[in-house]
């Protein structure tokens, strides 16, 4: 029992090294820009533009100075917002980017 605990703890460690490693190395692609500031909580983006084949997928936001960035996945698209399924864990301003 003791070694099927050490193997499925070394096996959980393992799968999520290698998703970190993962989603850092896929290249980001930008979908959209935020028109106005998100403050941390909030699900709800306004942005400049956005392509619509995007819902359902996972985006990474970037502040404007590149020091802040977020991953989430994408709810809704509706004109120029997109609702995210989780709530934002920082804060960003207008003209922070948002990849795919």
């Amino acid at each position: 029992i003791v070694k099927m605990k050490r193997f499925f703890v070394c096996s959980v460690l393992v799968l999520f090294g290698l998703s970190g490693v993962f989603l850092w190395s896929q290249e980001w692609q930008l979908v959209a820009t935020l028109t106005s500031d998100v403050s941390e909580g909030e699900t709800l983006l306004s942005v400049d533009w956005v392509d619509t084949g995007t819902a359902g997928h996972l985006v990474l936001i970037e502040s404007r100075d590149g020091e802040v960035t977020e991953t989430g996945e994408i709810e809704h698209i509706y004109g120029n917002y997109l609702v995210l399924k989780d709530r934002l864990k920082n804060d960003f301003v207008a003209g922070s980017k948002i990849y795919q």
